[in-house]
């Protein structure tokens, strides 16, 4: 005989399985209440302040199919090789984070697969570990310099995920707005021209080469800055320029990353692979 069986209560489980609330018919997301017919959250992000572009009442960046953050926001790490190429998406809830590590990308992918690596070993062991975030303003402070003819140095600050833009500099001189702390991120360029000396050597400006305390009016030089901030970022030429049977030759455009009161840096990226590494956070919001 055939008999009819039926729950004795209605699944309360429902979106990404949290419990809907039975009275107000909101789910209950853990950190904050989500009213599914309209799509919103009913409170403020308590990560809100990470993403200041984003509405705070956006669930995962507003994109809950590439995104699955309960709690909020938070976006995973991205770890990438020298050229910028994506080798995995961490959930890791650290928002915004880049990790980028030596090798190639379809290498790396290969020990993933096999089980040689993990994840938080490459990440861990990252010779440069940043966010989108401050790869944007750098990309911008190179942007900036190119357009001003490449002699002035540009500079900004990245502080709370907020990029502030500094004032243009005289030559060989930019300053970096707002106050220095231990969360900042300072960015300025350096030059990107070279020219020919009397005596037929080179005159050239290196984003690997900080100014050092003595080679500038005191306080005014990168070694006395650093200290002063969290990561500290100069874009410009990866190199200096030489002198070649038809001319000059200058290295690519890019960023060289300093850690707090470091002259040497931690590692660079050219100007391609920042553009990557952007474009695979655009895929990310986009929910690709």
């Amino acid at each position: 005989m055939l008999r009819e069986y039926k729950a004795c209560n209605q699944n309360r489980y429902l979106s990404t399985h949290h419990e809907r609330d039975k009275d107000t018919g909101y789910d209950n997301r853990g950190a904050r209440l989500y009213d599914s017919e309209i799509g919103r959250f009913l409170g403020v992000d308590a990560l809100a302040g990470m993403y200041a572009p984003f509405s705070p009442y956006n669930y995962v960046l507003g994109n809950p199919i590439s995104n699955t953050d309960p709690d909020g926001r938070s976006v995973d790490t991205d770890i990438v090789d020298k050229d910028g190429v994506l080798i995995a998406r961490v959930d890791d809830s650290t928002p915004d984070h880049v990790a980028v590590v030596d090798g190639s990308a379809s290498k790396i992918q290969q020990k993933l697969a096999n089980g040689d690596v993990t994840t938080e070993q490459l990440i861990s062991g990252a010779k440069i570990k940043t966010t989108a975030t401050n790869i944007r303003a750098a990309a911008q402070v190179l942007y900036r310099t190119e357009n001003n003819g490449g002699d002035y140095e540009e500079a900004s600050l990245v502080e709370g995920g907020v990029i502030s833009t500094g004032e243009r500099g005289a030559q060989e001189s930019a300053t970096v707005p707002g106050r220095s702390g231990v969360n900042g991120v300072s960015i300025h360029s350096h030059g990107l021209n070279a020219t020919e000396d009397p005596g037929g050597g080179v005159r050239s400006y290196s984003a690997l080469k900080p100014s050092l305390t003595g080679q500038k009016p005191a306080g005014e030089a990168d070694q006395d800055a650093f200290p002063n901030f969290l990561q500290n970022i100069i874009v410009g030429r990866l190199g200096n320029a030489s002198k070649t049977s038809s001319g000059i030759s200058q290295p690519k455009l890019g960023a060289a990353f300093y850690g707090r009161g470091e002259v040497k840096p931690q590692g660079t990226l050219t100007k391609s692979a920042m553009q990557q590494i952007l474009k695979n956070r655009i895929k990310l919001e986009a929910g690709f």
